[in-house]
């Protein structure tokens, strides 16, 4: 099996990144253009933030948990393809927003 070409998919991610912020609802928006809402992270992460494939489950988590998570992708000591470039314009206050977001939703267990 060979690789896809990084490039080709960050264009593809981005594009629906896009078509997403095109019809959000619920935002926190980071100065300019790249504004992370809830509904991208659902595009991986699962309706309602429940993921029923690889990505892990976000409702429900602590919102401790979930900005420190956020914030070590942002700085790079968490290392990923997708997740700095998606929280690498917010801050600490989007980033606070949204994890308190997704806790206060009902996890899979719930």
């Amino acid at each position: 099996m060979t690789c896809p070409d990084p490039d080709r998919v960050h264009h593809g991610v981005f594009a629906i990144i896009a078509s997403v912020l095109a019809s959000a609802g619920i935002a926190w928006a980071a100065d300019g253009p790249r504004s992370v809402t809830v509904e991208a992270c659902t595009t991986c992460h699962g309706p309602g933030g429940i993921s029923h494939g690889t990505m892990p489950t976000i409702a429900g988590m602590d919102s401790e948990t979930l900005a420190e998570v956020l914030l070590a992708f942002r700085d790079g000591s968490l290392e990923s393809t997708v997740m700095g470039r998606l929280v690498g314009p917010l801050s600490d206050e989007d980033i606070a927003g949204i994890a308190a977001y997704f806790a206060a939703l009902p996890g899979a267990d719930q």
